[in-house]
């Protein structure tokens, strides 16, 4: 073999090697390496040739499976990245379609709690209507409105039209207050109004919204709280 330094020419080599691999059969040492003819210098440089060629393959190998491995990774990646997508749409549709749902919930809720306050309203209407008509049949008749002591007027300042429960009347605020101070003790919640025409505080238990309701109160002793005598006294208006 010529002397050239022929393990410098191939790639991945190290300069203290002992040992190049040619190719299958044949392996060049140092002490093989002698001054040659033109011809073998052309031989051995094919042999260069086939193992740099050998070397560059392995390499260029490594490199398409290292790029195969990150084509790999990054579809992995792009793949874990839809179904996170596709995840979050998902929880986005269902937050969504839940807000909706609870929306409807309470629209429903409320409008149920309309309509239930409405026919509330239509039942209490229709219950003081007849309460009224009945009020008028009494006086057409020349019949009393209702047993016991009753009053009535057109309507009074501050005070709701209906039916209050007279407890007392007192022409001093004294004698009042010490009667109102009374009732509180017993738990009943008193309240009075001032009348012009008879200069009287009226100290009455409950205000009800028909006749029979106040009657009713009237008769069961304002429900076992009040054994006084009570009577009825109505605003008609407001």
């Amino acid at each position: 073999m010529c002397r050239n330094d022929i393990h410098k020419k191939i790639v991945g080599f190290e300069e203290d090697e002992s040992v190049v691999e040619l190719g299958k059969s044949e392996v060049v040492t140092e002490a093989e390496i002698v001054d040659c003819s033109e011809e073998e210098e052309k031989k051995i440089q094919v042999e260069l040739n086939k193992a740099e060629a050998l070397v560059e393959k392995k390499a260029l190998k490594k490199a398409i499976k290292q790029n195969r491995v990150k084509g790999r990774k990054k579809k992995a990646i792009a793949e874990e990245l839809r179904v996170a997508e596709e995840l979050a749409e998902a929880k986005r549709l269902k937050e969504e379609q839940e807000a909706e749902a609870l929306a409807m919930a309470l629209r429903i809720k409320e409008q149920q709690r309309l309509d239930s306050i409405k026919a509330m309203e239509l039942a209490l209407a229709k219950k003081i209507q007849d309460d009224l008509d009945m009020i008028a049949a009494r006086k057409k008749a020349g019949k009393a409105i209702t047993k016991g002591h009753y009053e009535e007027v057109d309507k009074l300042e501050g005070q709701k039209a209906g039916f209050y429960l007279i407890g007392n009347v007192y022409g001093t605020s004294r004698y009042r207050d010490i009667f109102v101070e009374g009732l509180k003790k017993k738990g009943i919640d008193a309240k009075f109004f001032y009348l012009e025409r008879t200069k009287w505080d009226y100290v009455y238990l409950e205000r009800f919204d028909t006749l029979g309701e106040a009657e009713a109160a009237r008769d069961n002793n304002f429900n076992g709280k009040y054994a006084e005598r009570t009577w009825i006294f109505r605003i008609i208006g407001e």
